[in-house]
């Protein structure tokens, strides 16, 4: 009988509220009833009979600092388990540009293009701004270094791989597209919470759902825009972000309060997305954020900017609506979709609940099985 295959996966935490440790917990997921993994990260929620964690330790702020650690501790741990266990490992799969080691990267931004076309236009606050726009600059540094030494590179949109291969060409015979997942049947709306959605017909809710990165997902945009909305029907839901900066936004748009509650971080935001009318979500960059196919498998009509992965399934007037990212052009589709006929509204939800059944997330463990396998000729 043939030996269980080793991969280790490097990342810094593999966690349910983080957009890339979700991504790579799908993965490993995907090819942990095959494979034997051993986890490498600080942090890591999901266990199993082939799945062995190695703690790294990391301060975790500021994110650039993390960064640096995990380039100089990670393979430290990894050499001396490898060493002391006698393992040979197979597969290596990092995340993004986070070690020299890998042999496949499991990509979920760009950061050379974030920076030079999003990052002037997103509105920053407080010291914030300095650390992340070190962040994305010390990893845009090491890009091209990282991604020249790969055999190969797993991207959720064909957007990324544009971006990729417009900064570093010599990607292109690297990249494969696999979509982002998401579990339909978990987000599939329950029907009494949907009963609840129109017990006011006149009320309009929209959920806005980010765990950080409140400027560059465009909620201060978002704020502006009802800023200019007289009629107080239409309501908000601000799902995400930690005390310090929910206090800052409430302090800001405290003119606000009686149309927007800021919710803060929510372990389950199924009962959110089922009780409201729409996602809004006028972000200035992703790659195929998490987020916007779980409110699409929640049935909401999404209204967002055209960016990667969305631009892949959202059909305009069909599905969702497109914004762009002004105040006054958000706050006129806010209008036109409150002013909609119910009968309308109802169409854009039965179109997107038909629209996201091909990014359900049996599909997505067919895909990465499958080219895990090939990788390794199984």
């Amino acid at each position: 009988m043939n030996e269980i295959k080793k991969i280790a996966i490097f990342h810094y935490t593999l966690m349910k509220n983080n957009p890339s440790g979700l991504c790579m917990m799908n993965l490993v997921n995907s090819i942990s009833t095959k494979y034997q993994i051993y986890i490498f990260s600080n942090i890591c929620d999901i266990s199993g009979e082939n799945i062995v964690h190695v703690r790294i330790p990391l301060l975790r702020r500021p994110v650039f600092v993390m960064f640096i650690l995990f380039h100089l501790i990670a393979p430290i741990y990894y050499f001396l388990y490898t060493f002391f266990y006698n393992i040979n490992f197979s597969l290596r799969i990092i995340s993004e540009n986070n070690l020299f080691l890998g042999d496949v990267s499991y990509v979920h931004f760009c950061h050379k293009e974030f920076l030079e076309k999003h990052w002037s236009e997103i509105e920053h606050f407080g010291v914030r701004k300095y650390s992340n726009y070190l962040n994305h600059k010390i990893r845009a540094f090491f890009e091209p270094f990282i991604y020249r030494k790969l055999e190969n590179i797993i991207v959720p949109s064909e957007g990324l791989k544009r971006e990729l291969v417009k900064h570093y060409p010599f990607t292109f015979n690297k990249i494969k597209v696999i979509s982002n997942p998401v579990d339909i049947h978990y987000f599939k709306p329950i029907k009494n919470e949907l009963l609840n959605t129109q017990s006011n017909e006149d009320l309009c809710t929209g959920v806005f759902v980010a765990l950080g990165n409140f400027e560059r997902k465009g909620l201060p945009l978002l704020l502006n825009a009802f800023r200019l909305i007289s009629d107080k029907k239409i309501v908000l839901l601000v799902i995400g972000g930690k005390k310090d900066l929910i206090n800052l936004y409430k302090k800001k748009y405290r003119d606000l309060q009686d149309r927007v509650s800021f919710l803060g971080f929510q372990s389950d935001i199924r009962k959110y997305l089922w009780v409201s009318d729409f996602f809004i979500f006028p972000t200035s960059y992703e790659v195929f954020p998490l987020v916007a196919l779980e409110a699409a498998a929640s049935g909401l009509p999404l209204i967002t900017t055209r960016v990667n992965g969305i631009e892949e399934f959202v059909i305009n007037n069909e599905n969702g609506l497109f914004i762009e990212r002004d105040a006054e052009d958000i706050k006129e589709k806010l209008l036109k979709y409150y002013n909609m006929p119910r009968r309308k509204k109802e169409e854009l939800r039965i179109n997107v609940l038909d629209t996201i059944k091909r990014y359900d997330i049996i599909n997505y463990n067919n895909k990465i099985e499958k080219f895990i396998a090939g990788l390794l000729n199984d």
